[in-house]
């Protein structure tokens, strides 16, 4: 058992490692990619900016999120039993319009 635990203590400081060197600063500043998207089969995902950075609410599931993959506009998030990419979507003028989590599209309400 202490083998056990030693193991998954190494494997769970890598991952917190390799974590933390994803994250680097994304495209836009956070207040960007705040706002509420709508998908007609999720319903309404609301990002906002909290103390201790964008935090979303997908109905009564809530999280903070941690940037993933700054260069791609992806968040982590967990509102689903577990942790999910969130990529947000920048229109041709580079402002951000939506957002891709599950396979579906979230559309940025005005």
């Amino acid at each position: 058992m202490k083998q056990r635990l030693a193991a998954y203590r190494e494997r769970y400081a890598k991952h917190l490692r390799e974590r933390k060197q994803r994250a680097s600063l994304p495209n836009h500043p956070l207040e960007a990619y705040a706002g509420i998207y709508e998908n007609n089969e999720l319903g309404t995902m609301e990002w906002r900016l909290g103390e201790e950075g964008l935090e979303v609410r997908l109905g009564v599931a809530h999280s903070s999120a941690e940037i993933y993959d700054a260069g791609d506009n992806a968040f982590r998030i967990e509102v689903n039993g577990g942790g999910s990419v969130a990529h947000f979507l920048v229109d041709e003028s580079g402002d951000v319009s939506g957002v891709r989590f599950l396979e579906r599209e979230f559309t940025r309400r005005p």
